[in-house]
């Protein structure tokens, strides 16, 4: 049988004391990795907060230059295959001043119909540099598969004082199409057959909507 001596007065002290220490240095290391970790959530509070204000000052910007921004990302423009007028329509879209009062211009606003040869899940415009996106319209039920005709709203126009700039040919002020005006017209459509397909095409602006 081993005998075995028993600790010291003194040596007991010292384990005792390497424990204090151990525990001291490890919940040095938990406060350690509990200051990082606040740190790491600040600076991604910061991050999202300066992405979230680099983004508004985007769209104020955009909008101060009278640009309406789309509500989408472009992403798959690229990849469109470039297609002629009249192969990815069945006319010429109908771009008309879309003002409450008739003949009016006022308002800087245009519509913009467009009529497709196959159906399309997704369409995007783009009138002298200005983006905006085009939906099935109204009277088209919710839902409704194999869409063909889109349409959509471009505010600020540039009727006021941009590329598509007009100025009065009737009495109070009004515009009704004595001199011809028309624009370049972008088109992007994304059809629910998955084909991206884009074309390029001027469209005269009618004097009215609807």
């Amino acid at each position: 049988m081993v005998d075995v001596a028993p600790l010291k007065k003194s040596e007991t002290a010292t384990a005792q004391g390497d424990q204090a220490a151990l525990e001291q240095d490890l919940e040095a290391l938990i406060e350690e990795a509990r200051r990082r970790a606040r740190r790491r959530r600040l600076t991604f509070i910061a991050l999202v907060l300066g992405g979230l204000l680099a983004a508004g000052a985007v769209y104020l910007a955009s909008a101060g230059n009278g640009v309406a921004p789309s509500s989408q990302s472009h992403s798959w423009h690229p990849q469109a295959t470039t297609t002629a007028p009249d192969d990815l329509l069945r006319r010429v879209p109908y771009m008309g001043v879309a003002c409450p009062t008739p003949n009016s211009f006022a308002c800087d606003r245009v519509g913009l119909y467009v009529y497709l040869r196959e159906p399309a899940v997704r369409v995007e415009a783009r009138i002298e540099g200005r983006d905006f996106d085009l939906d099935v319209p109204d009277w088209v039920e919710a839902g409704e598969a194999r869409a063909r005709d889109f349409v959509g709203f471009l505010q600020p126009a540039g009727l006021l004082n941009g590329p598509l700039q007009l100025s009065p040919d009737a009495t109070g002020g009004r515009w009704i199409g004595r001199e011809p005006v028309s624009a370049t017209v972008s088109l992007w459509v994304l059809r629910d057959d998955g084909a991206a397909l884009k074309s390029r095409l001027k469209v005269p602006l009618m004097a009215g909507w609807g």
